[in-house]
C-alpha cells in the first residue's frame, strides 16, 4: 500500500514526490522499510480498505495522465502504463511473499506471462542499476507457460537465450531478486 500511495503522489504532485525521493536517498537502506513500519500497527480490515481506496486513487489518476508525460520513480521516469503494470507485478510478487509467509501455494496462470514480459522489457535497466553495462547482442527469451504453449521475446537467431518453465523462470528470478541485497 505505501508503494501505491507514492506512485498516487508522483502522479499528482510532483513537488510532493520530490520530497519522497529526498528522503530516499538520505536513507537507501531504510526508507521503505520505515514505510512499512508505519503501517504494520493499523488493524487488518483498516488496511485491506485503505489499500483498496488508494488503489482505486491511482487507477482513476492513472487514466488521466497525458500520452508522452512521464512520470517520476525511483528508477528511470516511466510513462502512465508503465507504472500500472509495474504495480500489478509489484502487487503480485508481494502476493507471493504473504502466500509463502502463510505456506499457501499459488498456481501459475497464464498472468505470468505479464510478470515475463516486464523481466524481460526492464533487462537493461537491471544491469545499469548493478553498474554494470549491458549486453549489446539480441537476446531470445522462450518460456513455456503454465498451458503449454511457448512465450518469445526477442529473434529466434540470438546466440543469448533464456528458456524453460514460465513458473521456474520467473519465481526464480524473483528468488534471486530477494536474495540480491
Amino acid at each position: 500500500m505505501w508503494t501505491d500511495r507514492v506512485a498516487l503522489t508522483a502522479v499528482t504532485d510532483e513537488s510532493e514526490f520530490a520530497e519522497v525521493l529526498s528522503g530516499a536517498a538520505a536513507d537507501p537502506a531504510g526508507f521503505v522499510d520505515a514505510g512499512a513500519e508505519a503501517l504494520a500497527t493499523t488493524p487488518p480490515a483498516d488496511l485491506l480498505a485503505d489499500w483498496r481506496l488508494t488503489r482505486a486513487r491511482l487507477h482513476e489518476a492513472l487514466l488521466t495522465v497525458p500520452d508522452g508525460r512521464k512520470l517520476p520513480w525511483f528508477g528511470p521516469a516511466m510513462s502512465a502504463a508503465s507504472m500500472a503494470t509495474a504495480r500489478l507485478m509489484e502487487t503480485w510478487a508481494h502476493g507471493l511473499d504473504v502466500a509463502d509467509t502463510l505456506g499457501a501455494r499459488r498456481p501459475a496462470t497464464e498472468r505470468l506471462r505479464s510478470i515475463a514480459h516486464i523481466g524481460v522489457r526492464t533487462r537493461d535497466y537491471a544491469f545499469v542499476v548493478n553498474n554494470l553495462a549491458p549486453p549489446s547482442e539480441p537476446f531470445l527469451v522462450e518460456l513455456r507457460g503454465p498451458g503449454g504453449d511457448t512465450w518469445s521475446w526477442g529473434p529466434p537467431d540470438a546466440a543469448q537465450r533464456v528458456t524453460g518453465s514460465a513458473r521456474t523462470s520467473v519465481f526464480w528470478s524473483l528468488s534471486d531478486a530477494r536474495a540480491t541485497p
